[in-house]
């Protein structure tokens, strides 16, 4: 039986990961721009953690796109990653108990605590 034949393929190729990272990082950039033209007076609880995870999802993105683009030239750093994910986890952390302190108990999407 022979053994089956799997391409690698190139950073640089058309269509590449990084490519779609790119893409998708854009479209994440452009989400947290729009909440951040919303009018202050009708931002609720659903755009503050819409917010949160958009700034998170894009912090994490990066990460893995840095990752990437020095794939061939530089050995990748894991503690890097593990030191960007929990300061991640820490800023979201921090900035779930601000939202929480100072939700409006009136807010419908406002958790129970």
């Amino acid at each position: 039986m022979a053994e089956p034949t799997w391409k690698t393929l190139d950073l640089e190729e058309q269509g590449s990961r990084y490519q779609h990272y790119r893409e998708l990082y854009d479209f994440w950039e452009n989400g947290l721009v729009a909440i951040a033209a919303i009018n202050p007076k009708y931002v609720g609880r659903s755009e503050e953690i819409k917010k949160e995870q958009l700034t998170s999802a894009t912090a994490l993105l990066r990460i893995r796109m840095d990752q990437l683009s020095n794939y061939d030239t530089k050995k990748f750093e894991l503690q890097r990653v593990v030191e960007d994910i929990e300061m991640c986890r820490q800023y979201d952390k921090a900035e779930k108990e601000r939202l929480t302190k100072g939700s409006n108990k009136s807010d419908p999407e406002a958790p129970s605590v």
